[in-house]
């Protein structure tokens, strides 16, 4: 029995302010990461969703595939990512890599919070 693609629950919203309630101001460095990590996700689902229907039609895609084109898509920041993923052998496998694509996102979001606020708020956790 083939397997039927099912949406994805964020090509269903219609009001973003209802999904995430912090208003992102366009000139900071918040609205930057969400969106960068918004399209991060979105190019993954939809690379995931066209090797699912390929491989519905009798055209499977390999894993190693959706990885380099995951990679391909990358801006240049993500350059030294890019580079280490491509020179391991065997290459991950696509979820995996999606999975470092999330923590690299992370420590950029880390790098561009100012010293003094990144302490701060780790203070105010202790």
């Amino acid at each position: 029995m083939t397997e039927i693609s099912k949406l994805h629950p964020a090509t269903t919203v219609t009001n973003i302010r209802t999904h995430i309630p912090v208003l992102l101001d366009y000139a900071g460095t918040q609205y930057n990461t969400w969106s960068t990590l918004f399209r991060l996700h979105c190019r993954a689902y939809l690379i995931k969703t066209l090797a699912d229907n390929l491989r519905n039609v009798g055209s499977p895609v390999t894993d190693e595939q959706m990885v380099l084109r995951l990679l391909r898509g990358l801006s240049d920041d993500y350059k030294p990512f890019k580079t280490s993923i491509q020179h391991l052998k065997p290459l991950p496998d696509f979820e995996t890599v999606r999975t470092m694509l999330e923590l690299e996102e992370t420590s950029h979001e880390d790098s561009s919070i100012p010293a003094a606020t990144a302490l701060a708020s780790h203070d105010m956790g202790h």
